[in-house]
């Protein structure tokens, strides 16, 4: 599963809105600006943030892991019996027992038997398709372990976000910005930087 840019940057802004939200929240408890319902919804709200984020973040790593694992265990290769399809026509043995001999080599890099024309087992000869598909399959493999490992740090991180935005709310540049933002005069502001660093 692939995760375009625009859902990354969606994750990046809502990570962000949380920090600035939970700091805006906690500077207006602590230098008591403004009501007090509006500093708890601000940090309500940066919380049901984080909250979405983190669940959203590890339903796409589990998606992410849950594709890793079936690539990592496929189908086991297939070692035919004599008597296997007995019940079939020539013509669908060759070609069931054929297929499942080149499932087995693009899986495993192993050459089993499927059973000729003549009914026969012999062994498979792999085609360079074969040894192609085998090759993409472990590119694929190393692609999904590199990307489930980023995506569960990323889920990891979110659980930091609650943390960035109550360390933001003591910086003062933080304060200057936040305060601009939502309206309070640069007065306001300074003072309320003031309360934070005293």
């Amino acid at each position: 599963m692939a995760i375009s840019w625009d859902i990354w940057l969606f994750f990046a802004f809502l990570a962000v809105a949380a920090i600035a939200f939970l700091a805006e929240g906690v500077i207006r408890l602590r230098t008591t600006h403004g009501a007090t319902w509006k500093a708890v919804g601000f940090c309500t709200l940066a919380m049901a943030f984080c909250l979405f984020g983190t669940l959203a973040m590890y339903f796409v790593y589990s998606s992410s892991g849950s594709m890793l694992e079936s690539l990592k265990k496929p189908l086991e290769p297939s070692h035919l019996r004599p008597d296997w399809g007995a019940d079939m026509s020539k013509e669908d043995r060759t070609k069931y027992s054929q297929m499942l001999a080149r499932i087995s080599f693009e899986n495993w890099h192993i050459t089993v038997n499927y059973f000729d024309e003549t009914g026969t087992l012999r062994p498979y000869q792999p085609t360079d398709a074969d040894r192609a598909t085998f090759h993409l399959r472990r590119q694929a493999v190393a692609h999904y372990e590199k990307k489930t490992n980023l995506l569960k740090s990323v889920t990891l991180g979110w659980l930091l976000v609650p943390w960035l935005g109550l360390l933001a709310a003591f910086v003062p540049w933080s304060v200057r910005v936040l305060g601009a933002l939502t309206g309070r005069s640069k007065a306001d502001a300074l003072k309320a930087g003031s309360a934070l660093l005293s």
